[in-house]
């Protein structure tokens, strides 16, 4: 057993709660996003023992929680959002496993590309803590696909878990405002992406979905997911 590599090296992991968001039309605080990002953080520090340089967290406390204590992290922006995932493709190997866990706001907006998905469809994604800024953007679930692909195709194991939009149910704490909205926003938002040029992301979701219109199936973040693991709570 000696000889055996330690898994533990192995595993890295971005957990994102948003409890609080700053002042939006859309939006509510939560109270239960963050205490479950730190519950797993929890299990992967305390139980299977990852280090604590493996495990990266972005989390917005929901100030009027009380039992909400922690070390300060850096924000759920969308730019550190888009800047860990960049980071956690670069630092891990081919063969290593990476555990994305999402806890917090979906929202669903009108789709900045219509040349996928039509005129008048929607982009889905996750809502960061600074959706109420005048330059606030989504992770939108064209870019997010590009980001996933990037670490499949480096060969990492990846497994993705999307607990947002109306998967709150009021046994988790969040019955007043429930992880999302039926509401679409239709707000001008900046179309500029940090992930990537509008060229790939718009190559790479022709790949994933095979020309097929994500019209066509609706409620549908992402494309069926290929070389990773989906686990998503998401609508009613």
């Amino acid at each position: 057993m000696a000889d055996q590599p330690d898994q533990t090296l192995n595993f890295y992991a971005l957990l994102i709660g948003i409890d609080y968001y700053l002042p939006n039309r859309l939006y509510k605080n939560l109270k239960g996003a963050v205490r479950d990002i730190n519950l797993v953080a929890s299990y992967l520090s305390e139980t299977l023992k990852i280090p604590s340089e493996r495990i990266f967290k972005l989390t917005s406390p929901n100030p009027e929680v009380a039992e909400i204590i922690e070390t300060k992290n850096p924000e759920p922006t969308y730019e550190n959002i888009v800047a860990k995932f960049k980071a956690i493709t670069e630092l891990a190997q081919p063969g290593e496993q990476v555990y994305i866990h999402y806890s917090g706001h979906g929202g669903r907006t009108t789709t900045i590309y219509p040349e996928l998905k039509g005129k008048d469809q929607l982009d889905e994604g996750i809502v960061p803590i600074d959706i109420g800024n005048e330059s606030g953007r989504y992770l939108r679930d064209v870019e997010l696909a590009t980001l996933l692909k990037r670490m499949t195709d480096k060969g990492l194991i990846v497994t993705l878990v999307l607990d947002s939009c109306h998967s709150g149910e009021a046994t988790r704490g969040d019955d007043v405002a429930i992880r999302g909205t039926g509401e679409t926003d239709t707000a001008p938002r900046d179309s500029e992406s940090l992930v990537a040029q509008r060229q790939e992301l718009i190559e790479n979701w022709h790949a994933l979905t095979d020309g097929i219109p994500a019209s066509i199936t609706p409620g549908h973040w992402l494309p069926q997911p290929r070389d990773y693991v989906l686990l998503a709570a998401c609508r009613p």
